[in-house]
C-alpha cells in the first residue's frame, strides 16, 4: 500500500512456518543510532544536515498521511538510514488507518503526543529536537519556532506534514555551506553557476531582484516566481525531475538543485544537428519515455509546467533525463491562464490566451519528439513571432520526415494537434513508447537468434 522513497520498501510477507515480513536492507542502520554517535562525539550535526533530514522523514510523512494511515511511533528508532543516505519511515507495528482510528495509547511514551489522535506532528518534532539534542540558544528561530509548533500541547496548532515541507524546511539553506563556481548558463531574470553544497555538486540559480523604483513591480513578480518555482521543486520528487536540494531569500534569492553533469538536451541534440547525423529510433524512444514518465508524474501532482523545451530537460551523468526550471509553472486548478513560457514551443491555444489545461506540456513534448526524428529545430526558418502567428491562425505544424516511422508520425500529429482534447495523455504516450520499446528488444533478440542459429549450423 505505501510506496515512497522516504518509507522502508516492503519486500514480501509470509504466516508459515513463522510470522514474517521482509524489507529492503538500509545499510547505515536507524537514526537513533547515527545520532548516538554525533553525541558520543561531542558534536553537533550541521544546519543542512538537520535540514536534509528533516525534509526526508517530512515528506515520508506527508505521503503516509495522503493515504489516510497514522503511523503513531514516530521516533529516531523507526527511521532507517539507506546507503544514499535517504531517510526513510519503518515499523508501522501499531499504525491504524485514520477513517478506523480505535484510539489506543500505543507507541513510546517518550515520543507520545499528549491526545494520541489523528497526527504523529508531536513525535516528529520531538524527532526534530533529537537531531540537535537540546535545543541550545544558538539555534536557528525558524526551527526553534517549528519545533515548538510540532510539539504544541494542543493538535489544531500543529502544522500539517505538507506545510511542514512548503513552508518551512525547503525555504531554509544554510549559506555558508555553499561554494560558487563559474556561471555556466543565463536568462531573463537569474544566471546559473556551478557550484558545491555540503560537498556535493549542485546547480546554482541566482535571481536577480532589484529594489530600484522603476524595477518593483518585475521584482515583485521574480519573488512570486521564486516562491512558486520552489513550492513545486520541494514536492515533486521523481526520478526524471530535476532534484531539489534547498534554497534561500537572503542574502540573494537562489534555488540549489542537483547537478546534471551532461547539459541540456538542446545542446546534446545541437551536438547531433551539427555532425549531421540523426538520433537511432531506439535512443528517440528512451529520451522520448523519460520525458513523457517524468511529465506523467507532473501532471498526476496536479502541477502544469508551461514550458517544456529541450533547454530545460536536463541530462544526468546516467543519461537520465531530468524535467527542470518550474519558473513559470502553475498549479491546474488555480490556472491563471497567462501566454508564458517559449513562443516556439507553446501550445496554439496559449499563444491565443484562451482558457487552457495541462495539455498545453503534451503540444510542447510532440515537438521535441519531432525535433529529435527530424534533426531540425520546429519551424526553424521562422522567427518566434512568426511561429506564434502561423500556430495561432494559420494551422502552422512540424512537418515530419517521410522516413519517420508510422507510430511516430501518428503520435507527433496527435500531440500536435491543434485541439487539445484530441492530445494524447502522458500516461498514455508513455503506454506507446514502452510498446515500442518492447517490440524492439523482442526483434533485436529474434535477429540475434537467427544469426547465432545460422553460425552454429555453418560450423
Amino acid at each position: 500500500m505505501l510506496r515512497h522513497e522516504n518509507v522502508v520498501e516492503f519486500v514480501a510477507a509470509c504466516s508459515t512456518p513463522i510470522f514474517n515480513f521482509l524489507t529492503k536492507f538500509c545499510s547505515k542502520g536507524s537514526l537513533k543510532s547515527y545520532l548516538i554517535k554525533i553525541e558520543r562525539n561531542n558534536t553537533r550535526l550541521s544546519l543542512s544536515k538537520v535540514i536534509n533530514f528533516g525534509l526526508d522523514i517530512a515528506r515520508g510523512m506527508e505521503y503516509v498521511h495522503s493515504r489516510g494511515v497514522i503511523h503513531r511511533d514516530i521516533k529516531p528508532d523507526h527511521v532507517f538510514i539507506d546507503h544514499n543516505f535517504r531517510l526513510k519511515i519503518a515499523d508501522f507495528g501499531v499504525s491504524c488507518e485514520e477513517k478506523k482510528n480505535d484510539f489506543k495509547k500505543v507507541g513510546s511514551l517518550r515520543c507520545m503526543a499528549p491526545e494520541m489522535i489523528s497526527q504523529n506532528n508531536y513525535a516528529y518534532g520531538v524527532a526534530n529536537k533529537n537531531l540537535q539534542s537540546e535545543v541550545p540558544n544558538e539555534c536557528p528561530e525558524f526551527m526553534r519556532v517549528l519545533i515548538e509548533r510540532c510539539c504544541s500541547k494542543d493538535p489544531k496548532m500543529r502544522p500539517e506534514f505538507w506545510e511542514i515541507v512548503k513552508n518551512k524546511l525547503a525555504l531554509i539553506m544554510d549559506f555558508s555551506q555553499l561554494l560558487l563556481g563559474k556561471k555556466f548558463a543565463e536568462g531573463a531574470y537569474g544566471k546559473i553557476y556551478h557550484g558545491l553544497y555540503t560537498n556535493k555538486k549542485v546547480a546554482v540559480k541566482i535571481l536577480q531582484v532589484h529594489d530600484h523604483e522603476e524595477d518593483k513591480y518585475k521584482s515583485k513578480q521574480i519573488r512570486k516566481q521564486f516562491n512558486e518555482e520552489v513550492g513545486f521543486l520541494s514536492r515533486l520528487r521523481h526520478e526524471n525531475v530535476v532534484e531539489f536540494v534547498a534554497a534561500c531569500s537572503t542574502p540573494v534569492y537562489c534555488i540549489l538543485t542537483k547537478f546534471c553533469s551532461e547539459g541540456s538536451l538542446k545542446s546534446y541534440l545541437t551536438k547531433i544537428e551539427r555532425s549531421n547525423t540523426r538520433l537511432p529510433l531506439s535512443k528517440v524512444i528512451n529520451i522520448g519515455l523519460d520525458i513523457a514518465r517524468g511529465m506523467e508524474y507532473v501532471h498526476s501532482r496536479g502541477v502544469i509546467h508551461r514550458d517544456i523545451k529541450p533547454d530545460n530537460v536536463l541530462i544526468d551523468h546516467n543519461f537520465r533525463l531530468k524535467i527542470a526550471d518550474f519558473g513559470v509553472s502553475c498549479e491546474e486548478k488555480k490556472n491563471d491562464f497567462k501566454k508564458v513560457g517559449t513562443l516556439r514551443w507553446m501550445a496554439p491555444e496559449m499563444i491565443s490566451q484562451n482558457k487552457y489545461g495541462r495539455k498545453v506540456d503534451v503540444y510542447s513534448f510532440g515537438l521535441i519528439l519531432y525535433e529529435m526524428v527530424s534533426g531540425r529545430v520546429p519551424f526553424g526558418s521562422l522567427n518566434p513571432i512568426q511561429v506564434a502567428y502561423g500556430v495561432a491562425n494559420k494551422n502552422l505544424k512540424p512537418e515530419v520526415p517521410n522516413e519517420c516511422p508510422e507510430f511516430m508520425r501518428v503520435l507527433i500529429e496527435r500531440c500536435c494537434c491543434k485541439d487539445p482534447k484530441m492530445r494524447p495523455e502522458f500516461w498514455e504516450i508513455v503506454k506507446v513508447l514502452e510498446e515500442r520499446r518492447a517490440n524492439q528488444k523482442i526483434k533485436k533478440g529474434l535477429l540475434l537468434f537467427h544469426f547465432m542459429q545460422k553460425f552454429c549450423i555453418s560450423v
